[in-house]
């Protein structure tokens, strides 16, 4: 199934839970019951959330991941390492790896906006031209054409591109969605030192 297939149906859904709200869903496929909850939070209240067995690259040729519902929301799995994808209206796309052991944990989705995302996308690409086209510039004309200077152009345009491509990954990573998954329960704290030491004196 596409994405825009996947949004589709993930719409469908929604419209057929708000006219029938009694009905009640199965549980996902790839849920365990007898598996770890793992809770998923986000700061949206409309992000969906997707989950796939083992690690699976962005935009895979076979989409094999699961909704499992939308944030928040719990779902028990078996432990291993899943992959978990979000997606959402206005929102840009998450992707990453989760490992999820035996006791119950929690998954933090922060979501970036897609609009700052794919303007950091665009400039990362125009400053790419301006790059090529700058090297192209010095590749292509000869030191011995007074008639044009060939370094008023080609400095430029290689220094524009490589600032707008900073510009751009910043932008990329300020609109990027992540996916954070909780660490393990601290162990828990030992006696204070001094209280070992008046077990030591008394000894």
């Amino acid at each position: 199934m596409t994405r825009a297939g996947r949004l589709l149906s993930t719409s469908l859904l929604l419209a057929a839970m708000a006219i029938a709200p009694a009905v009640h869903a199965d549980p996902p496929k790839i849920e365990d019951p007898s598996g770890a909850p793992v809770t998923i939070t986000s700061d949206h209240t409309d992000t969906e959330i997707f989950v796939a067995k083992g690690p699976v690259p962005r935009h895979h040729e076979i989409d094999t991941f699961e909704r499992v519902g939308v944030a928040p929301t719990t779902v028990k799995l078996a432990p291993g390492i899943y992959t978990f994808e979000t997606e959402g209206p206005t929102q840009s796309s998450g992707h990453e790896l989760v490992t999820v052991d035996r006791w119950p944990m929690n998954v933090t989705v922060k979501t970036g906006d897609a609009t700052v995302k794919t303007l950091g996308t665009i400039l990362i690409a125009l400053g790419v031209v301006s790059i090529v086209g700058g090297i192209v510039v010095v590749a292509t004309f000869g030191q011995g054409d007074k008639q044009f200077d060939k370094y008023t152009l080609a400095i430029p345009m290689l220094a524009g591109g490589a600032g707008v491509i900073g510009i751009g990954v910043g932008l990329s990573f300020l609109g990027g969605t992540s996916i954070q998954q909780a660490t393990a329960p601290a162990a828990p704290p030992g006696p204070p030192k001094a209280a070992l030491a008046n077990v030591a004196l008394k000894f």
